[in-house]
């Protein structure tokens, strides 16, 4: 456990009013600190030199206990031997404190249980010779930024192997296959099964 050299983290879902209300507290614990709007409040920190992060469970459980419904926080620790990470979530009916989690797993990452995201849906654009397909899919995402990262990574390995990066999208096996991403927008479940009935039903 013991001190930490670097810490980094991001925290969402911090509102103004939460922000201001813990402020000091914050930056009296971090180097740099940077909170904006997106995502319901976001907050970014990183702090360099000895920190016993691990150990200052209040802290975390204060920072949890800020977070409106679907907040998160995730936090790199990083020393000599390696790295850990510390996860934090909102409160929910079950644990109205917030939630902490720490992982000493040494350069593994664990995906945070907290951070669920929101929900994306985009449109895969195959055109194989003179045949052209679409294929509909979706993912979660902190932001459209993310969503859309994520789509372009699934189409540049759709085929198992890297794609090459030109006209707005990926061709593979030397120009034979296309792929491209289009129309990236954010969806909820039922309009989301809403629009693929539409789609998928015959009259």
């Amino acid at each position: 456990m013991g001190w930490y050299i670097e810490i980094s983290g991001t925290v969402t879902g911090l509102s103004e009013k939460a922000w201001l209300f813990i402020q000091d507290k914050v930056e009296n614990r971090f180097e740099t600190v940077e909170w904006t709007p997106e995502n319901g409040g976001t907050l970014e920190v990183d702090t360099y030199g000895k920190w016993d992060m691990l150990n200052d469970k209040d802290f975390l459980k204060m920072l949890a206990f800020s977070l409106s419904e679907g907040g998160w926080g995730e936090f790199t620790l990083s020393d000599d031997d390696g790295k850990s990470c510390v996860f934090i979530g909102a409160p929910t009916k079950d644990d109205p404190y917030g939630k902490v989690v720490v992982d000493f797993v040494r350069e593994v990452w664990p995906e945070n249980p907290f951070r669920k995201g929101r929900l994306f849906a985009f449109t895969l654009e195959e055109r194989n010779g003179e045949q052209e397909y679409s294929y509909d899919h979706l993912v979660r995402a902190g932001s459209i930024e993310e969503a859309i990262q994520k789509a372009e990574d699934y189409a540049s390995r759709f085929y198992g192997v890297e794609g090459d990066d030109e006209d707005g999208g990926y061709y593979f096996f030397g120009g034979c296959l296309f792929v491209k991403v289009r129309d990236v927008r954010e969806m909820n479940e039922s309009d989301w099964c809403l629009e693929m009935y539409r789609k998928c039903s015959i009259d």
